[in-house]
């Protein structure tokens, strides 16, 4: 997930479909998100970019260092006026645009119907690939989500439970809504929203995008938003971002990728205060995170 100095946000998920992964070297969906951040200045050029390469290049290759596991992605985009949802399915894709209310992804394909006939985008052929793979007849509606759709990736709770919760803790604020309460909505656990088994929430960010003005964004940069503080990324006067230095990347020749200074000290402090004898206060946190 990331935001690029033109008020535009991107972020990725991984989801199950019935299309087969790219055969050799792909893009990961994190690859897209970062070209989408360098490349498009609003959240529709976003979608335009991750689908061009998609159809060019395709999806695949191994998600976790060591590891072969691949997934197919979803992606919310937002900018200062509008949101879009982005569903793939190997090359395949297809994109609903949000203008009002709130929205959210859970680790499935969620977009339902045909999106272009209220707005939204198809991959160009996509009904007609889905009925030469079997995927539908053609005899009722086309349904994106359950021709495309297959599998999980969250075994820790149903998709559907997480799914329901993130839309019921949304629509609450709906009219009202503010940093601090996507803040406690990225921070639920009984739901699933926090993922805190084998798959552990690794990064959160919150963003605040106005029509005009600066935008804001707050990102742990460490692991379970429940154990880090929301921390404030400053704007520079050209638009950049003032990044702390412990908070960089640094590439490494060894063609790993190591976590950076902070999210590794922040891990093993969490561990430590977490023993018997450790004294872990977590209302401490929040009170740095709300001064």
């Amino acid at each position: 997930m990331g935001a690029n100095s033109y008020g535009l946000c991107v972020g990725n998920e991984a989801v199950g479909t019935v299309e087969p992964d790219s055969e050799g070297e792909a893009l990961l969906g994190m690859d897209l998100v970062r070209l989408a951040l360098e490349r498009a200045t609003t959240a529709r050029e976003g979608v335009e970019v991750i689908t061009s390469l998609l159809e060019a290049h395709g999806q695949g290759g191994g998600c976790a260092e060591g590891d072969d596991w691949t997934y197919h992605n979803a992606f919310l985009l937002a900018d200062r006026t509008e949101a879009w949802v982005l569903e793939t399915a190997g090359e395949w894709w297809a994109a609903e645009v949000i203008t009002t209310g709130a929205r959210h992804i859970s680790n499935g394909l969620s977009i339902r119907g045909d999106p272009s006939a209220r707005g939204g985008l198809v991959r160009p052929g996509l009904l007609d690939h889905a009925r030469a793979r079997g995927y539908w007849r053609g005899d009722a509606a086309f349904d994106w989500a359950s021709c495309f759709g297959s599998g999980g990736v969250c075994a820790e709770l149903p998709k559907s439970q997480r799914e329901a919760a993130g839309a019921r803790l949304l629509a609450a604020k709906v009219g009202s809504f503010a940093p601090p309460h996507m803040m406690e909505i990225l921070r639920d656990e009984k739901s699933g929203i926090c993922m805190t088994g084998a798959f552990r929430s690794t990064g959160s960010q919150v963003s605040r995008l106005p029509k005009a003005g600066p935008c804001h964004h707050w990102l742990t940069g460490t692991a379970d938003p429940n154990d880090a503080v929301f921390k404030l990324v400053g704007t520079a006067a050209d638009g950049g971002f003032v990044c702390a230095e412990e908070t960089r990347a640094v590439p490494n020749p060894s063609g790993t990728n190591p976590s950076t200074p902070l999210f590794a000290a922040h891990d093993a402090a969490i561990r430590r205060l977490r023993t018997p004898r450790g004294e872990y206060d977590r209302d401490l946190l929040r009170g740095i995170e709300k001064a």
